[in-house]
Order: structure tokens, then C-alpha cells, then sequence
């Protein structure tokens, strides 16, 4: 999945390929509105909220399982 999304390859993720794997492609609208709101400051030993998590731990796992499936 990094090698599908590291546009500079790097063997990283950097913050853009961060949000091309999180913001949705297809609905621009959508993908500005979640980009452009406020941004909340977390420090170093925060947590996310748990839906969060799982939310990010799903997109994840379906994005590896379709990398699976393509290869």
C-alpha cells in the first residue's frame, strides 16, 4: 500500500499521500470540505477517539485487501 501512494518514492508517506489514502477521490466537493475544516492540535501522547481508530484501521485493511487482489 505505501509503494501504491508514495508518489515520491521514498518508501514514505508523507502528509499528501497521507490524504490521497484518507480523503475521498471521486466527490471534490466532499474532499475539499474535509481538507479545508479546522484542524485540532494533538500532542505527542494523545490518542484519537476510538471510532476514529477503527475508521482509519478499516480504510487500511480495505485498501491493503484491494491491493491484494489487484496484484
Amino acid at each position: 500500500m505505501i509503494k501504491y501512494f508514495d508518489l515520491d518514492g521514498d518508501d514514505m508517506l508523507n502528509y499528501h499521500d497521507f490524504l490521497q489514502i484518507f480523503l475521498p477521490c471521486e466527490d471534490t466537493y466532499l474532499r475539499a470540505a474535509a481538507s479545508q475544516r479546522p484542524n485540532n492540535e494533538v500532542h505527542r501522547k494523545d490518542f484519537l477517539p476510538m471510532r476514529i481508530e477503527r475508521a482509519i484501521s478499516q480504510i487500511i485493511f480495505k485498501e491493503v485487501n484491494l491491493q491484494q487482489k489487484s496484484d
